[in-house]
C-alpha cells in the first residue's frame, strides 16, 4: 500500500511497519499495530488481531505518539 511521508508517497513494507502505526480494515475497523514477532512476519495489534503486513488490504491513518516512537511519528504523521 501507498502511504504519505514526510519525505513523499512510499510503498509501505513490512520492514517499515513500526509499533504505533494505526490502520482502518475493510470492515471500518481501526487497530493499532503493537509487536512483531521475532520472524518479522506478524504483527499483533491492540485488539488481540494479527496482521501479516503485507497483505493488509487497509486504510493507514497515522502514528500513535503514545506508542510510537517520537521519529516515527515526524516521518509518517
Amino acid at each position: 500500500m501507498k502511504i504519505q511521508t514526510n519525505a513523499g508517497e512510499v510503498e509501505l513494507t513490512a520492514d517499515m511497519a513500526r509499533p504505533g502505526m494505526v490502520f482502518e480494515d475493510e470492515q471500518r475497523r481501526v487497530f493499532t499495530l503493537r509487536s512483531l514477532d521475532v520472524g518479522r512476519e506478524w504483527w499483533y495489534a491492540d485488539d488481540g488481531s494479527v496482521h501479516v503486513l503485507a497483505l493488509l488490504e487497509c486504510r493507514f491513518l497515522g502514528c500513535d505518539p503514545a506508542i510510537a516512537a517520537r521519529e516515527d511519528v515526524e516521518r509518517y504523521g
